[in-house]
């Protein structure tokens, strides 16, 4: 099934599917299918303690990039991802808080 959402959305048909898609992409190949689906959007905050250290932190962001070409140094000297990284801080400065929605896509 997952394919055939795929090539919906994806005219070269050998490729493999991504391994992240958004819930619209899949929502819109879904009703381009004429099928029927339900949503749930649900929130919540990943935090990531400084206490662990910086190596936490680096992965969460390759994570989240799907890259790990990046140091943390190199993101957080950069002017935009650093400033971002600065913003997610808590108050307290003991963790980085990052907020996130995520879509359930039922069928």
């Amino acid at each position: 099934e997952r394919r055939k959402i795929f090539a919906a959305v994806n005219t070269r048909m050998n490729e493999e599917p991504p391994t992240l898609t958004s819930a619209e992409v899949i929502c819109d190949a879904l009703s381009a299918q004429g099928v029927s689906y339900n949503v749930e959007v649900k929130s919540h905050v990943t935090l990531v303690s400084v206490l662990d250290g910086s190596a936490m932190l680096e992965a969460y962001l390759h994570g989240v990039a799907m890259d790990d070409t990046l140091s943390l140094d190199t993101m957080l000297q950069s002017s935009t991802l650093g400033s971002y990284l600065s913003s997610c801080l808590t108050p307290d400065g003991s963790a980085y808080a990052f907020p996130q929605r995520v879509a359930h896509v039922t069928i």
